[in-house]
């Protein structure tokens, strides 16, 4: 039930952007027939009852989904309303309020939203109920109706024309009403059954009914109801003179009656909107064609623009989802992906086609995970705009995905901004500008891979039985243990994945597509294979392979990389975690600058930040703090990064060593000097100042800490 009010929550605030722009177009047609009017609610009525719509770069919807389907999962709640503004103050009130307890068994979420569902329910109980009393107390005062002639019937306790049934509509007069004010009921309530009022009318209630919690729909049911007595007025007066126009007001005045309340059933003479409809009679002049022809097309416009959703990752499918997995992993490989599963998410902004190609424009999540046999952790992670244009001009070839003819994203530092102005339609700048996305597309990535590695745990066990087959611990026996041998995309080195199967054609392009995509459509299944280990081929020397699980290749592969120094700094990295913990509540990712730490090469920086990250199961940002201001990460004028902490270790060249004189035959010991801090936007910094560190003879390295400060 849960799932269902989502869903419809989710309709409901899709919907209100079309009602909101219904009203809007109302006021400027105001000269337009208002049979256009019932249109446009007519349309809102679609866009609630669709559950699904089509995509359209034209779509003036901000979301589709704005309340995820998963929230009550998510590790940080999180809505994505397609507007940042909206995003930037909702979203941390969200994440302060409802963010699970590791202490506490129960997320908050997965019991507010049951319980709002059954309030939900209540209250479309209450709606029914409310329709149905009023029907049978009104049915019960018409009992004693005269019947005037055909479906026209008079009663003493009418006070106000209306009608009455849905398959066999009934027409109740007072029975004091006659003369030329009776023919003028009887033809606008005969306008009424003519134009099916008594049809749309409860079928707008009935929406009401399912949607009573959005105070848009209520006032679009309010209107919904005057506009369908202007249209029928309007049907009624188009071939009059002003004299009977005249003398049809004044019935309209004569027969209205005040309600307080909305009437489910009827649709009585008079009863809403007088004062509107009786200065609409009088002024009433036939539309011009052209003003008829502009409405259509407004309506036209509004349906395209409103009853569709805008580009999703969804739009992604088929071979260009295929194309779009290959060419991100392509791109983002490197010799630490091996054996990592590799998960991708795209908020796309627009996919534009042109003579033989199409361009994706989208912000890419790509994150790589490992699986410990217990935990799915997170490696590595990055959240960045990205513009990929593929050769689509032989879509007909056999071949699984297209060419990647360009795969482009903006440049560090001062060009970041430069280069995404320069490469985004203008339109698309500041959705190409907004981040707040991350954390949405971080939390389906995360829940991609977990379901990986609960489907395929990684590796299985298997024993060898009599007859040759092969019988695995997930209980299904194979005819065949294939050892796949081929290289990933951005590969350094070859990888064998060892893997059993029914099916002797197995290759290695279908194993290595089930590990490197986060489509779960494409996972393997265990009726077609289960994968036994990987492993890495020595071909390229001083090159970094992992293999997940822990599985040696045939060969082992070593890397120049100094463990004792970056244990020192990792230590450092841990120890200004430990101190001031305040500065590390609510953060989702860390920013950490190693640039100018002259003691550790490249590659030794790049395994002490991705061991601390990983450590703590955080995303990181490698990079200056200017840079990350360049980046968006921080809001450089008001010092702001809502959710980020930064690290940041510099060589300091200016220390004085005290050192006792070296005896004869000793060897200079090896030293080094640094500052290290952690700042958090709002909250202050804390700084470690003239480190001082020394090697001991056992090859160990320990630090003192020369001046501590907090600000």
């Amino acid at each position: 039930m849960s799932a269902v009010f989502l869903k419809l929550l989710n309709l409901s605030i899709t919907a209100s952007w079309l009602i909101l722009a219904v009203i809007l177009v109302r006021f400027l047609l105001k000269k337009a027939p208002k049979w256009i009017s019932c249109v446009l609610w007519a349309l809102v009525a679609v866009r609630l009852v669709c559950p699904f719509s089509l995509e359209s770069a034209l779509s003036l919807i901000p979301s589709s989904e704005t309340i995820p389907s998963n929230i009550e999962m998510m590790q940080k709640p999180a809505i994505d309303s397609g507007i940042t503004v909206i995003n930037e103050t909702i979203n941390p009130a969200i994440a302060h309020s409802f963010t699970p307890d590791p202490m506490t068994s129960a997320n908050p979420l997965q019991i507010i939203i049951p319980v709002l569902s059954i309030v939900w329910i209540v209250g479309m109980v209450a709606m029914l109920l409310y329709a149905l009393i009023s029907y049978i107390r009104l049915k019960k005062s018409v009992g004693a109706s005269v019947p005037v002639r055909d479906n026209i019937l008079a009663c003493d306790e009418v006070k106000s024309p209306f009608i009455l049934g849905i398959f066999k509509p009934l027409i109740y007069i007072p029975s004091s009403m006659e003369g030329e004010a009776m023919d003028y009921v009887i033809t606008h309530e005969s306008a009424h059954i003519q134009r099916r009022d008594h049809w749309w009318k409860p079928f707008g209630y009935l929406l009401l009914t399912v949607y009573w919690f959005n105070p848009l729909c209520w006032l679009a049911y309010v209107l919904l109801c005057r506009d369908i007595e202007m249209a029928c007025d309007e049907k009624v007066i188009r071939d009059m003179d002003k004299g009977s126009m005249a003398e049809y007001s004044q019935a309209l005045l004569d027969c209205s009656f005040p309600r307080k309340r909305i009437a489910a059933c009827p649709l009585a003479f008079g009863e809403v909107g007088v004062k509107e409809r009786v200065k609409s009679v009088l002024n009433y002049k036939k539309p011009a064609f052209w003003i008829i022809v502009v409405a259509i097309v407004v309506c036209i416009v509004v349906a395209v623009c409103f009853l569709t959703n805008p580009f999703s990752d969804k739009s992604l499918s088929g071979k260009l989802g295929v194309s779009m997995d290959m060419a991100v992993a392509e791109y983002n490989h490197s010799a630490h992906s091996d054996g990592n599963f590799i998960a991708t998410d795209y908020d796309v902004l627009r996919i534009t086609k042109g003579k033989g190609k199409t361009t994706v424009y989208a912000w890419v999540y790509y994150a790589e995970y490992s699986f410990d046999g217990i935990d799915v952790e997170m490696e590595s992670a990055s959240h960045i705009p990205t513009v990929v244009t593929f050769d689509t001009s032989a879509d007909g070839r056999d071949s699984s995905s297209y060419d990647v003819i360009e795969y482009w994203i903006p440049g560090d530092g001062s060009d970041y901004a430069k280069d995404i102005r320069s490469k985004f339609p203008m339109l698309l700048w500041s959705k190409a500008f907004d981040v707040s996305g991350a954390s949405l597309q971080k939390e389906k990535c995360l829940q991609a891979a977990k379901e990986y590695f609960s489907s395929q745990t990684a590796f299985h066990t298997f024993t060898e039985n009599a007859d040759g087959t092969f019988t695995a611990d997930n209980g299904k026996t194979y005819q065949y243990k294939l050892e796949l041998v081929g290289r990933s995309p951005g590969a350094v080195c070859d990888a064998c994945y060892v893997v059993l199967s029914n099916n002797k054609d197995l290759t290695f392009e279908r194993v290595n597509e089930s590990i490197f995509t986060s489509n779960t459509e494409r996972f393997l299944d265990y009726d077609e294979a289960i994968i036994i280990s990987i492993s890495a081929l020595n071909e390229t020397p001083n090159s970094i392979v992992s293999s997940v699980g822990g599985v040696d290749g045939p060969e082992s592969i070593t890397v120049n990389i100094r463990k004792d120094v970056c244990e020192l700094y990792l230590s450092v990295l841990e120890d200004l975690w430990n101190v001031d913990p305040g500065l590390n509540d609510g953060i989702s990712q860390i920013g950490i600058d190693l640039s100018e730490l002259s003691h550790l090469t490249e590659l030794e920086k790049e395994t002490v930040m991705h061991e601390f990250a990983s450590k703590h199961n955080l995303p990181y940002i490698a990079g200056t703090w200017e840079e990350l201001c360049e980046q968006g990460y921080i809001d450089k004028d008001n010092l702001y990064w809502e959710d980020g902490l930064f690290f940041s270790i510099k060589t300091n060249e200016d220390t004085e060593w005290n050192l006792p004189a070296l005896k004869e035959g000793d060897s200079v010991p090896e030293l080094t000097a640094f500052d290290a801090q952690k700042w958090r936007s709002g909250l202050g910094a804390y700084f470690f100042g003239q480190c001082t560190a020394q090697k001991s003879a056992d090859g160990k390295w320990s630090y003192t800490v020369g001046q501590e400060a907090i600000s």
